[in-house]
């Protein structure tokens, strides 16, 4: 059995501020998920923190460790993404370190991250979109809302966003805006 702590230790003082310049809210953020999985883990196996081995954290533990941060800690999604990030960079640290838990490793690597949806970002118009007057006519309300599109493609919407919106996109309570689903399930709002 491979004691935990000196790689633990090692990982949160030399390899994250030294070896890969992170900063000081990333190292702590990362000795936290480390303090939340050491004590969960020696909850589930009832042994002291000080007492567990890098054996002791196989996947099905991990896997544990995130439903238990969910469920009873009451984290989000992207929460739990981020302690995950934490534990894939530890056990990435370890395939040099300790070659022999190679298997333990790649398996840890396997779990999947939750997909999480990104909220709204209501964009406000810029200065020189003000400019426009309202239309007066249909006529004038169509060339006013490709103008408005034109300007957005300026603001790096992508044209894909555009040609593939459906009717519904357009709303108008309670503000007229066309609601648009970009990569990554990014949703924006252009206001009219």
């Amino acid at each position: 059995m491979t004691p935990i702590a000196p790689h633990i230790t090692a990982f949160l003082r030399e390899r994250l501020p030294l070896q890969r310049g992170a900063s000081v809210h990333t190292c702590e953020s990362y000795a936290y998920t480390f303090q939340l999985l050491l004590t969960f883990a020696g909850q589930q196996l009832h042994l002291r923190p000080s007492a567990l081995c890098l054996e002791h954290l196989d996947a099905t533990l991990v896997m544990a460790f995130l439903a238990h941060l969910e469920a009873e800690r009451g984290n989000s999604p992207s929460t739990r993404n981020t302690r995950l990030a934490a534990i894939k960079s530890f056990w990435r640290f370890l395939e040099y370190r300790v070659p022999a838990l190679l298997e333990h490793s790649r398996r840890v690597l396997a779990i999947p991250t939750k997909k999480t949806d990104v909220p709204l970002v209501n964009t406000s118009p810029c200065p020189r979109c003000t400019r426009f007057s309202r239309p007066r006519t249909s006529r004038h309300a169509r060339v006013y809302a490709i103008a408005r599109c034109c300007i957005w493609l300026c603001r790096r919407a992508a044209v894909s966003e555009l040609v593939t919106l459906p009717r519904t996109a357009v709303t108008f309570s309670p503000t007229p805006a066309v609601q648009v689903r970009g990569k990554g399930r990014r949703e924006r709002a252009l206001p009219l």
